[in-house]
């Protein structure tokens, strides 16, 4: 599909770049006029059949900027399409980690617990748990759980930071991104959808210490 899209996108990208070039000559207005004296010719203000023209060819471009961006077009908004999808992978970790790894991780507290008593009249209890959870982990069960569990959080991870690096266009391209989304509004409802920094530390933090807690 993009293939088939590829002279489009050249063409809509001549239209811009045709747009900005006479633009930013409007912008340099003494510079220009100087030049037009010379030249004997005169220069105008783009008319309403030049930006008619153009805007076809900009919003075609501007949509398609957005949907690289992870942005999905819902009537007149634009919504971050990963955060649906990181929601779903998260409850998915959590529900496969509490149907498979809960009696692991229970007994493996439980022997963290014991070790920290520092009490000898323990061992007993401590190592009858250590072979208990040495079995489990050796059970084919529990080795093909684990490889699905560390394949499903390496692509929850993948995925966040995704999403990190989507915002950060975001907020880097911010000016070309609002005009088109149609303006600050716009610009600060999409922008609001995706997770702070300090949040994707968190859900890191949580999988890693999932993960430890499988090991």
């Amino acid at each position: 599909r993009d293939a088939l899209l590829n002279p489009v996108v050249m063409a809509a990208t001549e239209i811009e770049n045709e747009q900005a070039g006479y633009l930013l000559a409007l912008q340099q207005e003494e510079q220009i006029k100087q030049a037009a004296d010379n030249l004997g010719v005169t220069i105008q203000m783009p008319t309403k059949q030049n930006i008619s023209a153009w805007q076809p060819a900009l919003n075609f471009l501007g949509e398609r900027k957005l949907s690289q961006l992870g942005l999905l077009k819902k009537g007149r908004k634009w919504l971050p399409a990963g955060m649906a999808q990181e929601a779903m992978m998260l409850a998915q970790i959590k529900q496969f980690a509490q149907q498979n790894f809960t009696d692991y991780v229970t007994k493996k507290k439980q022997l963290s617990a014991l070790i920290g008593q520092n009490n000898p009249a323990n061992q007993t209890q401590i190592d009858k748990l250590e072979n208990q959870l040495n079995s489990q982990a050796n059970f084919a069960s529990y080795k093909n759980a684990k490889k699905t569990f560390d394949k499903m959080t390496k692509t929850y991870l993948e995925h966040l930071n995704t999403l990190q690096s989507q915002r950060e266009t975001l907020k880097t391209d911010k000016q070309s991104i609002e005009t088109f989304l149609g303006g600050e509004k716009k610009y600060q409802a999409v922008i609001k959808q995706f997770p702070e920094d300090e949040e994707m530390e968190k859900k890191r933090t949580f999988i890693t210490n999932l993960q430890t807690l499988v090991n």
